[in-house]
């Protein structure tokens, strides 16, 4: 007879702990010291990396956001303070995209696009720093400035030097870019109106980018 009212109790404080320990998470968030970001790439990045995957294609894989520290190292000449003084100034900066072998992830080129930020004093003079740290250790850094569309065939000939021929592939159909927004197209298929059951490209960035277009059959 005495079972019923221990069971109970087991239950009550077995509540108690579940309410104690969601309370301390939710304490912890709102003292936390960080935030999540939504996304690594800003849209323009976006766009760009899928270009550049298309162009890239499976001649060497593709990075984004990585440490300069990663891919430059001081000297071995450099001893102690002057060592220190070098990695620091690498340590803290990151390039936009590296390109790797597919077989052992050495490094091809690196490739920065260059927004508008990049017409700052001090990204000019991080730029100049990069450009020279680059060159000095035999690494190749490509300048792409950013924009709205981007030529396939000229990316094609700035990369081409630098990448695996023995990958080359036959290049896919070119995927139309949003005008928008220069986001890759995506089909869809209207479901009501009009023009149900037709195809038609829309953006990827939807609901961010509204931006539809006709399919044109005559150019398959």
């Amino acid at each position: 007879m005495t079972l019923y009212p221990l069971a109970g109790g087991l239950a009550l404080l077995l509540f108690c702990l579940l309410l104690a320990l969601l309370w301390r998470r939710a304490s912890r968030r709102r003292n936390a010291t960080y935030r999540r970001l939504p996304a690594l790439f800003s849209p323009g990045e976006r766009a760009f990396l899928a270009v550049l995957r298309e162009v890239v294609g499976e001649r060497a894989l593709v990075f984004g956001k990585v440490r300069v520290a990663d891919l430059l190292t001081p000297r071995s000449g450099l001893k102690g303070q002057r060592w220190w003084r070098a990695f620091n100034r690498i340590s803290a900066k990151h390039v936009d995209f590296v390109l790797c072998n597919r077989d052992d992830c050495a490094v091809l080129c690196v490739v920065e696009l260059n927004d508008a930020s990049h017409q700052r004093r001090d990204r000019r003079e991080r730029d100049a720093f990069l450009a020279e740290a680059c060159a000095g250790a035999g690494l190749p850094l490509l300048q792409v400035t950013a924009r709205a569309r981007y030529a396939r065939a000229d990316l094609e000939a700035l990369l081409a030097p630098h990448l695996d021929s023995r990958h080359d592939t036959p290049v896919a159909p070119a995927i139309p870019r949003c005008t928008a927004c220069a986001a890759p197209m995506v089909q869809r298929v209207a479901r009501r109106g009009s023009h149900a059951g037709r195809a038609f490209w829309a953006c990827s960035r939807f609901p961010a980018c509204r931006h539809i277009e006709p399919i044109d059959r005559s150019q398959e």
